[in-house]
């Protein structure tokens, strides 16, 4: 597992530099909680660091130290916002040890952006101003992160080379172990050898030794010394008990076990380490880079191998498979909270076998080298092992999604159908399933499994299909409620709120999707940023008058009309659809909230949204909106966003509609994964509230009935059309 720690190198360099007193104190202790771990504590310790700060210098070692916990908090802006603040001061007057400092915190920002180019200009600086400062811990330090941007240079030497200067001691030590690590990564293990050893022979800080110890023991696995690797990794173990440190030599010692076939003790480790992961889980540092989290690569190996192993068996035990199932769910649970950067964001509750009749749940589980099928039904768990892995899947998720986008011809007899459906059917058939209840995994998320073809009819004709993201994570279903107290809502006319796009920094790049048979489909436009600065204001008066005309939504106003008579409330449109009147409605306290207007959910909740007439609602905003005391023992049935979109090519993008479930405390969404016709729209949505106002009906049910009548249309008959709704929760 890749050291969290050293992903962004940032050493506690400061305390040397301020003298002691109150502030120091504060500094101390927040550089500690984040050595241990502890990233909220650190947070908070470094801000009352910051306020109590006497002079300058302490205020800028107290920011720096705070961008380190932001940074590895995944609050990227917040970090960036911190340094940018104090960095023109500190250029103009702080000494060039600190401002390397800076520079080096703001090189590891750019790198979470994706900019790595701008990154290696801000090591560059750090590493100068380090040259400078005759600093070489600093210089150490940048240099080892521009190994990690040019792994084909020499620049780990050259990092070496800097630590000979480097007095013997605990920023050494750290170097030395940042130094062994990125040289195991690079398989430059002569210097790993080194590097690590030295910490051995040196050290008497008890962490550092088991750091070393626990690198030391990976190097080994990689060379499959699995005998060597296990003692080195068992001695890292007793030598710290360090909960992040714990952790990653327990799943180490895990796999371990594992590659040398006992089973018993491996799983033993895997439950161990999963139920650490489960308490740490709110302080996990991760890396954001390209806006992307590392939590896949890092963390979420850990439920995987653990499930891959209670799987192994040809015919797992009952309880077997619900340990699975259970570990399944706590893994997207954490996906989720990573997700929204917030541990706080996602509850979960425990999960009972009870379920009701002809009713079905469906886990599919991506492994590298095969896919596994969990399924639930009244009956109990069964399991299946089908012989295709995760990148084949992928391929064959990106075609159809081509395929059905473009409203192109369809590969009627999928791949995907046999590999998820088929070997699940006769068991469906036999206790005469009529609710499919989905789980996706990866890219899965990105097709609706409801247009699944098995070569003579798509999925949705036989089931009525609900995507969740946990079922942990669910409210539980309604005895009652009303179903005509709908709040209305849509934009068909953009307003004020196209200043706030152009402004939020946001860059839309609009789908590619073929028009075809004259319908209007509801796309965001491209959008980039930029275009609107640097030009004359004429020039950006007609770029924004522009804007405003590829944001209108013409079909709106008469799907909102169609809906009214099913509705007591009055319709909330353009000017009338105002974010603050808007959020006063719903807190009256009514079932149900349609929304038709541009949404627009991408891999990073921040830059996800849904439009009002004057203001971009985003994620939190939703979340506040529809958390509260209102809603405290009546939450909010159901949530339908008509114009809603996910970002191409990024699986990650389709959590934001799980989100709105999840995150926001509602019980069901209703969404799209791609921008969908006026007329598809007005016709799906009639259908499902006429439907859903039903006595006994469910979400699931109507959602069926509504998709399989648009079906009926031939001008809107292709996936296309009718596919991209999916409905997400709670499905009573």
């Amino acid at each position: 597992m890749p050291k969290i720690l050293l992903i962004f190198l940032s050493l506690s360099l400061l305390a040397s530099t301020v003298s002691a007193n109150s502030e120091t104190s504060l500094l101390d202790q927040g550089e500690q909680a984040i050595a241990a771990g502890h990233i909220n504590q650190s947070i908070s310790l470094l801000q009352q660091a910051k306020q109590q700060s006497s002079d300058a210098e302490s205020r800028w070692l107290a920011s720096i130290a705070l961008a380190d916990a932001l940074i590895r908090a995944g609050k990227i802006e917040a970090a960036e916002t911190e340094l940018t603040k104090i960095y023109p001061e500190a250029k103009s007057n702080a000494p060039k040890a600190i401002l390397g400092e800076i520079a080096l915190r703001l090189g590891h920002v750019q790198v979470a952006h994706g900019n790595q180019a701008q990154a290696q200009i801000r090591y560059r600086e750090a590493l100068n101003n380090a040259e400078l400062a005759h600093d070489h811990a600093l210089a150490a330090s940048a240099l080892l992160n521009l190994a990690k941007l040019t792994p084909a240079s020499d620049t780990l030497q050259q990092a070496q080379r800097q630590l000979t200067e480097v007095p013997e001691g605990d920023i050494k030590e750290k170097l030395l172990l940042a130094l062994g690590f990125q040289a195991g990564q690079q398989q430059q293990f002569e210097l790993a050898y080194q590097s690590l050893q030295a910490v051995l022979q040196h050290s008497t800080n008890a962490r550092h030794k088991a750091e070393a110890l626990g690198l030391l023991g990976s190097l080994y696995e990689r060379q499959q010394r699995f005998a060597e690797a296990l003692q080195l990794t068992e001695q890292a173990l007793v030598t710290d008990t360090s909960p992040d440190q714990h952790l990653q030599w327990t799943w180490q010692h895990a796999r371990l076990l594992e590659r040398q076939a006992k089973k018993p003790e491996a799983l033993a480790e895997y439950r161990s380490a999963v139920q650490q992961l489960q308490r740490l889980r709110a302080d996990i540092p991760v890396l954001y880079q390209d806006g992307e989290s590392s939590f896949k690569k890092t963390f979420a190996p850990i439920y995987l191998n653990f499930i891959a192993l209670l799987l192994q068996d040809t015919a797992p035990s009952q309880s077997i498979l619900d340990e699975a199932i259970q570990t399944w769910e706590q893994l997207k649970a954490v996906e989720l909270q990573d997700y929204f950067k917030d541990a706080c964001a996602v509850k979960q509750k425990a999960l009972t076998s009870e379920l009701e009749a002809k009713t079905a749940i469906l886990y599919p589980i991506l492994f590298d080298d095969h896919l596994a099928l969990i399924l639930r039904t009244p009956k109990g768990l069964s399991s299946y092992r089908v012989k295709h892995s995760a990148r084949e899947i992928d391929t064959a998720v990106k075609q159809l999604n081509d395929e059905i986008t473009n409203v192109g011809e369809l590969t009627q007899h999928h791949p995907l159908y046999d590999w998820l459906i088929r070997p699940v059917r006769a068991a469906l058939e036999a206790q005469q399933i009529d609710t499919l209840v989905y789980i996706p995994d990866g890219p899965l998320r990105k097709i609706p499994i409801a247009l699944l073809h098995d070569g003579t009819s798509f999925l949705v004709e036989h089931y009525a299909l609900v995507t969740v993201p946990g079922l942990s994570m669910l409210a539980a279903p309604s005895i009652d409620h009303s179903r005509d107290d709908i709040v209305l809502a849509g934009m068909s006319q953009p307003g004020p709120v196209v200043e706030e796009l152009i402004a939020s920094g946001i860059n839309l790049f609009g789908s590619e999707t073929k028009e075809n048979r004259g319908l209007q489909r509801r796309a965001l436009p491209k959008l980039r940023s930029a275009e609107f600065s640097a030009v004359d204001p004429t020039e950006r008066n007609l770029r924004v008058s522009r804007l405003k005309e590829e944001l209108a939504l013409p079909g709106v106003t008469e799907e909102l009309k169609s809906l009214s008579a099913l509705s007591s409330l009055p319709v909330l449109e353009n000017a009338d659809f105002l974010l603050h009147p808007f959020k006063d409605t719903v807190h009256q306290g009514h079932t149900s909230v349609h929304i038709a207007s541009h949404g627009f959910f991408s891999g990073d909740p921040n830059k996800s949204f849904i439009m009002a007439y004057d203001h971009l609602i985003t994620m939190d905003e939703l979340s506040k909106i529809f958390q509260t005391e209102a809603f405290h023992d009546r939450p909010i049935e159901l949530v339908t966003l008509s114009a809603c979109q996910t970002a191409e090519g990024d699986d990650r993008s389709p959590l934001g509609l799980s989100g709105v479930v999840v995150q926001t405390g509602v019980k069901s969404a209703i969404g799209t994964l791609w921008p969908v016709a006026d007329e598809a729209a007005k016709q799906l949505f009639s259908d499902f509230y006429l439907r859903y106002q039903q006595p006994n009906m469910t979400k699931a049910k109507a959602m069926q009935y509504a998709q399989k009548h648009l079906m009926q249309n031939n001008a809107l008959n292709h996936p296309a059309y009718w596919g991209p709704f999916v409905l997400v929760g709670e499905w009573h």
